[in-house]
Formats: C-alpha cells, sequence, structure tokens
C-alpha cells in the first residue's frame, strides 16, 4: 500500500492503439485498434499472421540526442519518456539528478539485439560480437538508457517478472514518490514485438490457440500530490493505492480496492506482456473513469492499482 496519493501528471503511450494520448483515446472512441500481420519481419512462414504494432513508429522523432544505435524496445521506452515529460509539462532539468527515478518493466527486453548478437557469435565465432550491440543487449538497457537521457541519478530499476513486470516496476514507481525519496518517476513498461518472440509462440502454439502478441510502451510521470499543486500542473489521476501478490487469486486481485468496481479494457489491442498493465492503467486514466481498480492476473501474481481519475 501506499505511505500517500500520487498524482500522475503525464502519460507517454505507444500501442497498437496509436502514439500519444489524444491518438489513444480516437482509438478507444472508435474501438479500433492495429491488428494486422505484421511488418517488422517475414510472418510468412508461420501458420498464423496476427500482431498489434505501433503504427507509425519514427524513432528519431523522440529521441533527444542522436543515437549510433536502438533496439526497439528501448527506442519505445525513449519514445514513451518523451512524450510523458512533454505531456506533464515536466521541468525536470530543474531537479536534483539523484531526485529523479525511472522504474522500468519489460518480459523480453532487447530481444532482437540480444539474438543479433548470439547468432553472430554462433555463426562466426566471439571475434564477430559487435560490441554496440552487446551494449544494447541486456534486458535493463532501455531503463539504463533512459536515465542517461534524462539525467537520472536515483533509482533507475528495472524488473524482468514476466507479465507482472510493468505492475512491479509501477508499484514501486508509485512507492517512491509516496515515500518522498524522490521528486518524480518516470515509470511504466515496454514490450517490443519481435520475430523471436513471434516464432517461439508459434511453436508453443499460442497463436494458433488465438493469442495476438503486441507491443507497447507506456510510461506514467508521477509525482506528490502537494509538489504539483505547488508548481500549478494538471492532475490526470490519483493513484490511491497500488500492491501486487505473489500468487493469483481473485480474492488477491482485488487487494485494496474491495469497495470499487474491478475495470477491463474496452478495447482488445493484443497481448503486450509486461507493458500490459500500464497500458491499463493508461487507458483507465485517459477514459476518464472517476475511481476504479485496475487489476491483473497472471500465473506469477496480481496487481491492483485504485485510481481516481479526471478528465
Amino acid at each position: 500500500m501506499l505511505a500517500a496519493p500520487v498524482a500522475v501528471t503525464g502519460i507517454g503511450i505507444l500501442s497498437p492503439l496509436g502514439i500519444g494520448r489524444e491518438a489513444t483515446a480516437e482509438a478507444l472512441a472508435s474501438g479500433r485498434a492495429n491488428i494486422e500481420p505484421p511488418t517488422l519481419f517475414d510472418a510468412s512462414l508461420y501458420g498464423t499472421q496476427r500482431a498489434g504494432e505501433v503504427p507509425g513508429f519514427a524513432p528519431k522523432a523522440f529521441v533527444e540526442t542522436p543515437k549510433t544505435y536502438l533496439d526497439r524496445c528501448t527506442a519505445l521506452t525513449l519514445a514513451a519518456c518523451y512524450l510523458a515529460v512533454r505531456d506533464a509539462n515536466l521541468p525536470w532539468a530543474e531537479s536534483a539528478p539523484v531526485r529523479r527515478s525511472i522504474s522500468h518493466g519489460t518480459a523480453f527486453g532487447c530481444l532482437d539485439s540480444m539474438v543479433a548478437l548470439t547468432s553472430r557469435v554462433q555463426s562466426s565465432g566471439a571475434r564477430s560480437a559487435s560490441p554496440i550491440i552487446f551494449s544494447h543487449s541486456f534486458i535493463n538497457a532501455p531503463a539504463s538508457l533512459a536515465a542517461i537521457e534524462y539525467s537520472v541519478r536515483g533509482p533507475a530499476p528495472t524488473f524482468a517478472s514476466g507479465d507482472l513486470a510493468g505492475a512491479e516496476a509501477l508499484v514501486y514507481g508509485a512507492s517512491l514518490v509516496a515515500s518522498g525519496a524522490v521528486d518524480f518517476c518516470l515509470a511504466g513498461g515496454t514490450e517490443a514485438l519481435s520475430e523471436p518472440l513471434y516464432a517461439a509462440l508459434d511453436d508453443a502454439g499460442r497463436l494458433a490457440a488465438g493469442l495476438t502478441p503486441a507491443e507497447a510502451a507506456v510510461m506514467l510521470v508521477l509525482e506528490p500530490v502537494k509538489a504539483v499543486g505547488d508548481r500549478g500542473a494538471r492532475i490526470l489521476a490519483t493513484i490511491s493505492a497500488a500492491a501486487l501478490a505473489g500468487e493469483a487469486s481473485e480474492e488477491l486481485v482485488a487487494i485494496g480496492a474491495s469497495d470499487v468496481p474491478l475495470w477491463s479494457a474496452p478495447v482488445d489491442w493484443g497481448h503486450a506482456f509486461g507493458a500490459e498493465f500500464p497500458l491499463r492503467v493508461s487507458v483507465a486514466i485517459i477514459t476518464g473513469l472517476e475511481r476504479a481498480a485496475v487489476t491483473m492476473d497472471t500465473e506469477l501474481g496480481a496487481a491492483a492499482v485504485v485510481l481516481e481519475a479526471t478528465r
């Protein structure tokens, strides 16, 4: 549970619903999502051709400083941070670097870069490994590069606990802010669509069973409620409670939220793995629910966030 309410002042969101809060709201209103055959790789070899890609994503439009190489997972993360900081009108450069934080979750991370690196080594030996790709292949590379981009010297953890990764990141970030440990936190999750992931899901029979893999990146700006009032910023929603549980059950899913209705997404955007819970939370805020418990349960556990949202 949280020591104090936490304000959500900005949302950076990219998903099959679109890029940014406005595009997402329009997609929700029309009930559409970009669920089509993949374009990032040739899916003709697989029995099912269906995925949710971020439509029209151009990384250079969202990167503050030039980069020689970016994995798609990192590019999506940086874009989400870029959008969130601007959506919140956050004067991040005015705060002390040690008082800034990033909390990030991802189930698979930079899978394209990991496979590119290891396939070179397997085919041509260790000397063929690319130092650039190597430094971008770690699961915490997205959070690390975002921390560099925004001069974050406070906590910058990466959570990699499968579907609940983004939920862990969001709850941890909210806890940091509520405790007064940081002035703000960029918290959320990212999952990039990649052929290795698609192939593994196909091989496991999950695509044939109806699962639609999707990519998404969502970063929320979390701040103390009082600080937001002091700078005259807009509050999109207040997180009044947040919790995680170690095993999934109906009782645990509703932690801290037994007096409010459970919320479900109005549009099927596919399965975004570690980014799915922050995506659920953001969509709940965008749709303007006054009060709701956004929940998620998986084989690994359950998460719940109690929101008080305003339009």
